[in-house]
């Protein structure tokens, strides 16, 4: 089983697609049938200054790997093979998968280029 994963904004209020995808059949007929100068600065510049506010949060605050177990809820996964970014398993009650990705686990951990480098090695 995969750790935990917070679900997605939009899959927390799914109410929210129908709104949005009207918005922005709303703004794109718009810009067809009207083309008013003015109507597409601002969707030019909305959409870059989003890019920008992104760009932005993902630097300033970057993910954090989630150590927490599905089984029992402590705060206790690690990788089950440190050469390996596969497999997980809990340190307080004993569950594994071997199959779940350790990905940001070993990046956290900083072994990450080792194990690139070792599976680009064993590639060759």
């Amino acid at each position: 089983m995969a750790p935990a994963v917070r679900p997605h904004f939009l899959a927390r209020h799914p109410w929210l697609i129908g709104p949005l995808l009207m918005a922005a059949t709303a703004v794109g007929l718009g810009l067809v049938l009207k083309s008013p100068d003015g109507l597409a600065v601002w969707v030019l510049g909305g959409a870059g200054g989003l890019a920008l506010v992104w760009i932005l949060c993902t630097t300033l605050w970057p993910s954090r790997a989630d150590r927490t177990c599905p089984e029992c809820g402590a705060e206790g996964l690690r990788r089950m093979d440190p050469a390996t970014t596969r497999g997980l398993m809990c340190t307080a009650c004993g569950h594994t998968d071997a199959e779940a990705s350790g990905w940001f686990l070993a990046e956290e951990e900083g072994a990450l280029d080792e194990v690139i480098a070792k599976r680009h090695r064993s590639n060759s």
